[in-house]
């Protein structure tokens, strides 16, 4: 229980000038997405800004997760399974594209067809649609997000130091190979994942 406490104290912290004592910790968990995070600007890029200026005048703020959320939570998904991001419950078919339940076209030709039936505006129908098919673009998806190269510096000297490093992450499987191809073209030291 004391090497778990030990884990999970490392695993939260975010500077290069942490001091590790000698102790029986070998191995180090972090997570991705303590690595990398999404640029709105790029996001922004290729769901359009028109698209989102049009959608923060139509609904009266800008587009946030819990509206694409919202606005997908009745779509009929595999899993029964329910997954959190940023405190809010996932819809069903964006964990089945966590999960790799469903292809990401197929979840992709999903959501549009049933965004396209459902009582949202067209301009809310034509954002969540971008939204989706950058989420269920891998290459594209991966070009929205950024490596936090400070927490690299820190990776660099755990590795030094001795400890095997390992990532976890829910990413999906379709983009899992342009993340690990994002990382290791930063130089992220090896991990295991």
């Amino acid at each position: 229980m004391n090497c778990v406490k030990q884990i999970i104290t490392l695993f939260f912290f975010f500077s290069g000038s942490i001091i590790i004592e000698a102790s029986s910790i070998k191995h180090i968990f972090i997570d991705i997405n303590a690595l990398v995070k999404p640029s709105s600007k790029e996001a922004s890029k290729i769901v359009g800004i028109i698209n989102s200026m049009k959608y923060t005048t139509f609904i009266g703020h800008i587009p946030c997760r819990s509206d694409f959320f919202q606005a997908l939570k009745e779509i009929p998904a595999i899993t029964k399974e329910q997954t959190y991001n940023e405190d809010l419950l996932m819809p069903g078919i964006l964990c089945d594209w966590l999960i790799g339940l469903q292809t990401n076209s197929t979840i992709q030709s999903t959501i549009n067809q049933y965004l396209d039936t459902s009582s949202l505006s067209s301009i809310e129908t034509k954002f969540f649609k971008n939204v989706t098919s950058m989420m269920m673009s891998p290459k594209i998806f991966i070009d929205t997000q950024y490596l936090i190269k400070e927490f690299v510096k820190t990776l660099y000297n755990l590795k030094k130091s001795g400890y095997t490093l390992y990532l976890i992450g829910n990413w999906d499987k379709e983009s899992e190979p342009y993340l690990m191809k994002l990382l290791h073209g930063n130089h992220l030291p090896d991990a295991h994942h």
